[in-house]
């Protein structure tokens, strides 16, 4: 099985990106994947992380759009093509063309990929100067590699669901319905359970399990068509429904298990969420931090308390982590406990900020979030905490008594949390 995968699948895979990169489709693409990574990374104060959170989310949005055509494109071409035409004198068995293509195009996606990161982080180091006292390293290997693996997924779903349809339908069509799956998926993300967003870290297990099943389906489709039995090598449609059944396994467990208020609410969260801040203290959670440890509020009593809210998709509170960090280092050592809230509905983007940054205060992530308008609707803790614009900032005593709130903007609140901080370390 290796053997033929190293030399007659991966050749032909190798061929179909070339031709793919090559055509008119494939050069324009890579334009405007260039076009698209210098603007988003040259932006002036955009950080390597920054630079990551839109290269990923141009890669898993725009990019997968922009991949639709090519793929039907090339799934059309290849269904036309004979056997024969691509490799001489050594015929492949239908679902292993259909496998290499496949592979081909995919390859072709993160290429493309690749091309829109490194032009990303490119003019950011080239021309995104620091504003607003920023600081930090201005190039990032760790954001790049996490731009490129985040951003990977969500293109092997849609690559298998718009080459495979194409190829299976024999219509070029067959990509239109696979875009408007991602279109309503992006129009009602207040509607629709987080576990159909695809470019969503969280559901990776599902989407890379999805996408063999769709793979092997295809292929089990085209031996079918070529009149080929199993007998003897793996059966193709039997992994298929393996692959296919597991990632809905998957996909049904984190409905039933995490808080997604449209379909299910975590009893939990929802004990978080009736808390409220207008008691005095600051209300407690239960949360993973960027390495994976689950932080209690109580853990903390006797230290006075730094808790921000912030989220990379706002841009008045993306500098926010940085300025935790500097009073982090002024102020660990005298009894200070400095906490980030990262809300957004992927929960791998704040600990990828943190870790990409070398952040030491513990960032933590609102399991519970999800897309709203408003940052009260979109979380649980930030519900209980009333944060209705961002960035918010709460410091409290030992006793968790809320001593100060403050809702300035981002570029004045380091030295807001040092006046009030002051005033208690010195009261005390």
């Amino acid at each position: 099985m290796l053997l033929r995968l190293k030399h007659r699948i991966l050749p032909l895979a190798w061929y179909e990106m070339l031709l793919g990169l090559r055509s008119p489709g494939g050069l324009a693409a890579i334009a405007a994947c260039c076009a698209a990574g210098l603007l988003a990374g040259g932006l002036e104060g955009t950080t390597p992380s920054m630079a990551f959170y839109r290269t990923w989310r141009l890669g898993a949005i725009m990019l997968g759009f922009l991949c639709l055509p090519l793929l039907a494109s090339a799934a059309r071409r290849d269904t036309l093509t004979a056997v024969s035409d691509v490799i001489d004198s050594r015929p492949q068995q239908a679902h292993e063309l259909l496998l290499a293509r496949w592979l081909g195009n995919y390859a072709l996606l993160m290429t493309l990929l690749l091309v829109l990161a490194v032009a990303a982080f490119g003019s950011q180091a080239a021309f995104a100067h620091p504003i607003g006292g920023q600081t930090g390293a201005m190039c990032s290997a760790r954001a790049f590699v996490d731009a490129v693996t985040a951003a990977a997924v969500p293109l092997m779903f849609l690559c298998a669901l718009g080459y495979c349809a194409a190829e299976l339908l024999q219509n070029v069509l067959a990509a239109a319905i696979v875009a408007l799956y991602w279109i309503l998926v992006l129009m009602g993300r207040d509607y629709l359970s987080r576990v159909f967003d695809l470019s969503l870290s969280q559901n990776n297990v599902t989407y890379i399990l999805l996408s063999a099943g769709v793979v092997f389906a295809a292929m089990a489709v085209v031996r079918y068509r070529q009149g080929l039995h199993n007998s003897r090598r793996l059966n193709v449609p039997i992994t298929a429904a393996v692959f296919l059944s597991a990632g809905l396994i998957v996909a049904v467990h984190f409905v039933l298990t995490r808080h997604d208020p449209p379909m299910h609410a975590h009893e939990v969260t929802l004990t978080v969420a009736g808390q409220s801040i207008r008691a005095g203290r600051l209300p407690g959670f239960w949360l993973p931090d960027q390495h994976g440890k689950m932080l209690r509020m109580h853990e903390h009593d006797g230290e006075i308390r730094v808790v921000s809210f912030w989220s990379p998709a706002d841009p008045d509170s993306t500098s926010v982590p940085a300025a935790l960090q500097t009073i982090h280092e002024e102020y660990s050592g005298r009894g200070v406990q400095v906490i980030g809230v990262c809300l957004s509905d992927d929960w791998s983007i704040g600990g990828r900020f943190a870790r990409q940054c070398g952040y030491q205060f513990p960032m933590v992530t609102d399991r519970g979030t999800h897309w709203a308008d408003k940052p009260e609707a979109s979380s649980p803790l930030a519900e209980a905490y009333e944060v209705t614009s961002l960035p918010a900032t709460f410091i409290a005593d030992g006793g968790r008594n809320l001593v100060s709130r403050i809702d300035a903007p981002a570029k004045t609140q380091t030295g807001l949390i040092r006046a009030c901080l002051d005033g208690l370390l010195g009261s005390g």
